[in-house]
């Protein structure tokens, strides 16, 4: 009797050598408390990596169009010419809009003498009605006549003004930096308003365009720093806005974002595809870490020698989960599986 009880006493004592050199030497075990390791969620934190498809845009993708109907008399540029602001692309044959410049100049300058003339016997007429020379209504007449010229004489500067704005409608010039991408008229042919000339793209002016899911927008939102993409090279972006309506089939939403460089360095062409990235500035736990119960995922924290529970709204399986918590908020990582909410456990290293 005497020998069984000395064996299982050495039994326990072999069973309680390796509890110790499993969870750490020098760990006093409390009654009760189960063994657990734990890290700070500062140290198990991630800042997850998001993207989605990008598309770099101008925008100014213009086609340039008469305003004028005129036949083509030369064409300045060829496809692939770069241009800058007020060149001179195009010449229309504008005989006969010269033609009606002069002529409403014309018109303009014989209403101007007309209406002097007409001036000049008002102040002669004011003169003569005091002296009882003339009637009052002879005087009216005369204020009369110098008005409708007048209204004339408006009329007459409207018409030349057009005239001049006709004219100068002949020479089709760039509306902006850009690069002639297609010629689509010929010297000869006839232009007309509405009818494209050139196309042209300005490469200067650029956009990136995106389309995020629903579920990475706040991230979007929230996250400090932006890239696009392309092959092996990034471009550094800012984020200027994310437009309200939702792609009924992708579930997703257009942001619109700059390119943020230096003055020395280029920006990428109009029609590169690639991908955004963007890191959110919310911290995450992996997802390795993530416990269900009762349907619900959470977290096990170590709090006053007990596991407690903390649920994370939204987390699902497979997903780093954003969490706020104070940094140094303890996590228990090993020896979590079995626990249960309340339950006494000790730190061991």
């Amino acid at each position: 009797m005497e020998r069984c009880k000395g064996i299982l006493r050495a039994l326990g004592l072999l069973l309680s050598v390796a509890s110790v050199a499993a969870w750490g030497q020098g760990q006093p075990a409390e009654e009760g408390s189960r063994p657990v390791r734990a890290a700070s969620f500062d140290s198990l934190a991630q800042y997850p990596q998001r993207q989605a498809p990008a598309q770099v845009l101008s925008l100014n993708d213009s086609r340039i169009e008469a305003e004028i109907a005129a036949v083509v008399e030369s064409i300045a540029v060829r496809v692939g010419d770069r241009v800058a602001l007020g060149d001179v692309l195009l010449e229309l044959d504008c005989a006969d809009t010269r033609d009606a410049l002069e002529q409403a100049r014309a018109a303009h300058r014989a209403l101007a003498a007309r209406r002097d003339f007409a001036d000049f016997q008002l102040k002669r007429a004011r003169s003569l009605v005091k002296g009882g020379n003339i009637s009052d209504e002879q005087l009216h007449q005369r204020e009369a006549e110098a008005r409708a010229l007048a209204a004339e004489l408006d009329s007459a500067k409207s018409a030349e003004a057009r005239a001049a704005r006709d004219r100068d409608r002949c020479s089709i010039k760039a509306p902006f930096d850009a690069v002639v991408m297609e010629r689509l008229i010929g010297v000869g042919e006839k232009a007309a308003p509405g009818k494209p000339l050139l196309h042209l793209l300005d490469v200067g002016a650029l956009e990136v365009s995106a389309q995020v899911q629903a579920s990475d927008e706040a991230s979007l939102q929230g996250a400090e720093t932006f890239e696009l993409m392309l092959g092996e090279r990034r471009y550094p972006l800012t984020l200027r806005s994310l437009l309200p309506a939702l792609e009924p089939l992708s579930r997703s939403r257009e942001a619109r974002l700059e390119f943020a460089l230096a003055a020395e360095e280029s920006a990428a062409s109009p029609g590169a595809s690639g991908r955004l990235l963007w890191r959110s500035a919310r911290p995450h736990l992996p997802a390795e870490y993530l416990l269900r119960r009762k349907g619900r995922y959470g977290v096990f924290l170590l709090r006053d020698g007990q596991a407690q529970f903390h649920l994370i709204e939204g987390a699902r399986e497979g997903s780093a989960a954003p969490l706020a918590l104070p940094g140094e908020t303890l996590i228990i990582t090993e020896g979590r599986y079995t626990l249960r909410h309340g339950d006494r456990v000790r730190r061991v290293e």
